[in-house]
């Protein structure tokens, strides 16, 4: 088994925003500083059901990231990235009567995004390493979800069901082969597609009759084609330091 190579103490807090005064205004905002994520949806005077939402997001991490092999980080191939994301939508929202809390809700949108990717090398990069290229990134998605989650007053889920679903068509616009000695095809991931789904299941622990012990069950899972270090999914909880993954 792979032994753990470091420990590291990293700081991490977020402001955490939520306001649905009217059935036609709905705010929801993680706001990290370095990570950001904020969803803005407004419905029109007689679209009903039907709403127009804003989506950012952006992940600035300060500190130089690679990817480790059986557990050894290759060093040679560490990078400073980045990502941006803006984007505009239309979707169906319809507020859940069971139970019957503000955030239960059920959402479907499609959102045409645009995107920034940026790179820089990092201290312990090789000479023969290509940094990728800066890039312009469209991309559509189609997301889904159905929460009907009681939770407490930390946010954290107490009774109910969750399910949720992304799936996107991404294309870069300037994409050049890079790795050590160009040894990544640009051709090979320009275009990528790529889906993940979820569902969190939380109920009282059976045979214990306390609100405070709670049994939960989850399942994850993702597909993709033609993805590479900067789109694929992180088995075990994301790149080193990405809590917020």
């Amino acid at each position: 088994m792979p032994r753990i190579r470091n420990a590291e103490i990293l700081p991490y807090a977020a402001l955490y925003f939520w306001k649905h005064p009217d059935e036609d205004h709905v705010l929801r905002a993680v706001v990290a500083g370095l990570y950001n994520n904020i969803v803005c949806a407004y419905s029109p005077t007689g679209w009903g059901p039907w709403e127009t939402s804003l989506h950012f997001e952006n992940v600035t991490l300060p500190y130089a990231q690679t990817v480790s092999v059986d557990g050894v980080p290759n060093q040679a191939e560490e990078l400073y990235w980045g990502r941006t994301h803006l984007g505009v939508g239309i979707g169906y929202r319809r507020q859940l009567q069971e139970p019957s809390f503000d955030d239960n809700m059920l959402e479907v949108s499609f959102i045409p995004e645009v995107g920034f990717l940026y790179f820089h090398e990092g201290a312990e990069t090789v000479d023969t390493m290509r940094t990728p290229s800066n890039t312009m990134e469209l991309r559509g998605r189609l997301r889904l979800r159905f929460d009907r989650m009681e939770r407490n007053l930390f946010g954290l889920p107490h009774k109910g069901d969750v399910v949720g679903s992304d799936f996107a068509l991404v294309r870069r616009m300037n994409w050049e082969d890079w790795g050590v000695d160009r040894s990544e095809n640009a051709g090979d991931s320009r275009e990528f597609l790529w889906g993940a789904a979820y569902f969190l299941h939380a109920r009282q622990f059976p045979f214990v009759e306390s609100e405070r012990h709670r049994l939960l069950f989850t399942l994850q899972g993702g597909i993709g084609e033609n993805m590479d270090r900067f789109s694929q999914f992180q088995i075990g909880g994301g790149p080193a330091g990405d809590d917020f993954e």
